[in-house]
């Protein structure tokens, strides 16, 4: 074996040989994580640091050492017989870091932290790796734990770290997979040894269990409108493709298929939108005004920082609502964002029961998210309760006519999504804009209201934060508008 695979690298192999060798000798052709999965892994950093409170008394092994310095450190540390944060070894062919080695009597205790809320296939392989490592440099391994985020647990006063976390103890679901990793490792090894990329074919693989970096590049050969792109494909997406079948124009009579992925074929066949002009006049007709056009933006944290909220709940930060008198009346915009570091939740409460009317449907796109927010809200606000049932009774989804196929324009490549609807219905989009997607506004109202950053900075993303959410409901504005050109059509 002419190399140590970290366990990165190594359950990259597993993912995909073509992964794995990429990241040897052609990693610089491989795409950068995007600033979300950043984010996702810098919050994993933290609950990491903070489960270490779990098992006090440690030694911590610098992140920034170099490896030949970490073992070296984790050598001396091993001897003093108290815990050590991100322990490192490299031996039978493997790299690893444990989060957490905790002595046990004679043994030590490997614990794994991970910011997820439940124990995953692919933490099984994680942890038996680092067993396989750390066994190979001559430590003796006793238990096995997972430590994850409780999402039962809901905070009350100061975080309480024991019901934060849950210890799940994976030691007996191991040997089974220890097994197979000498063989797995000189497998990896072989692929790092090649003077070629391994040729693999596209498959589940791709997604599963994390996005590929290489997906784009590998994703390139199909052309545009792709089998993948059925509506509600999935399964019958990939037995298309083994039947050589790219594109959604050249799937056959033959294939069975449900009514809404028929509309979608004859969109693609003849460029044109698919119009069933009664569903959408239903639609339209069924509205009561005014109507009001909502929407939120919510951000979730990993460590609940408020009384009353969950692991990952999310926290509505942020409102843009429309009013529209009558059909074709000029909408009237009302908007707010939550301004430091308190819980939103009250202030927003406020400022909506003071702006949205009594009469009239609330429509939103995909009305479950909003739905689910003020049920969350009315939970801890009980005197907001009889008014907030009130306000969900009176939603209407924006999102039925398209879900329905009611209206399907190809561009759409099979998604009923706001952004997808949008440009291909009214040709407005939100390109260009500082902030163009849900999660991006999230991750940056964080760093600038939770965050140290300039005056300047935080009022210019708190601009975009605005401009971003209007455009949301605006766009409704833009398609109910649409959708009513569609309706007399002849």
């Amino acid at each position: 074996m002419s190399v140590n695979i970290s366990k990165s690298k190594y359950l990259s192999g597993l993912q995909c040989p073509k992964l794995l060798w990429s990241l040897f000798h052609d990693a610089e052709s491989i795409p950068p994580y995007s600033a979300g999965a950043e984010a996702i892994f810098a919050q994993g950093h933290d609950v990491g640091v903070l489960a270490q409170s779990l098992y006090p008394g440690g030694l911590s092994i610098p992140w920034e050492a170099s490896p030949a310095d970490k073992l070296t450190l984790t050598q001396e540390a091993l001897k003093r017989g108290q815990p050590i944060y991100e322990a490192t070894f490299a031996a039978g062919g493997g790299y690893c870091q444990v989060d957490i080695l905790v002595p046990d009597g004679s043994d030590w205790n490997i614990v794994e932290v991970k910011s997820s809320t439940g124990v995953k296939d692919v933490n099984l392989e994680d942890v038996a790796y680092q067993r396989y490592v750390c066994e190979a440099a001559g430590v003796a391994i006793g238990r096995c734990i997972l430590v994850h985020l409780n999402n039962q647990y809901v905070r009350e006063g100061e975080l309480d770290i024991a019901q934060l976390f849950v210890h799940a103890d994976l030691t007996d679901e191991l040997p089974a997979i220890a097994r197979r990793i000498p063989d797995r490792l000189a497998e990896c090894q072989q692929v790092v040894a090649s003077g070629s990329v391994p040729d693999v074919a596209i498959g589940k693989h791709c997604s599963s269990p994390y996005g590929c970096l290489l997906k784009e590049r590998c994703w390139s050969f199909l052309p545009e409108h792709a089998v993948f792109d059925l509506y509600r494909g999935g399964q019958r997406s990939w037995e298309l493709l083994d039947e050589g079948v790219l594109s959604i124009a050249d799937i056959g009579a033959d294939f069975s298929m449900d009514r809404r992925q028929v509309v979608q074929r004859t969109a693609v066949q003849t460029g044109r939108p698919q119009v069933r002009k009664a569903g959408v006049q239903r639609f339209l007709k069924g509205l009561k005004y005014p109507l009001w056009l909502l929407d939120f933006e919510t951000f979730q944290t990993a460590v609940p920082r408020y009384e009353g909220t969950r692991p990952y709940q999310q926290i509505p930060f942020q409102f843009s609502l429309h009013s529209v008198e009558a059909p074709g009346a000029n909408p009237i915009h009302h908007a707010w964002l939550a301004e430091g570091s308190e819980d939103p939740r009250a202030g927003f409460l406020t400022a909506l029961q003071a702006v949205l009317g009594t009469k009239g449907d609330i429509v939103a796109f995909n009305v479950g998210f909003e739905r689910a927010r003020l049920d969350e809200l009315a939970r801890r606000y009980p005197e907001k309760e009889r008014w907030l049932r009130k306000v969900n009774d009176r939603f209407v989804d924006l999102i039925t006519p398209f879900r329905n196929f009611d209206y399907y324009h190809p561009d759409q490549k099979g998604s009923c999504s706001l952004k997808a609807i949008l440009p291909a219905l009214t040709g407005k989009s939100y390109a260009g804009m500082e902030i163009a997607e849900g999660t991006a506004a999230a991750r940056e109202f964080l760093r600038v209201e939770h965050g140290e950053v300039s005056e300047e900075d935080r009022q210019a993303v708190r601009q975009h934060l605005e401009t971003y959410c209007e455009q949301d409901t605006l766009g409704m504005v833009w398609i109910l508008d649409a959708l009513h050109e569609v309706a007399v059509q002849v």
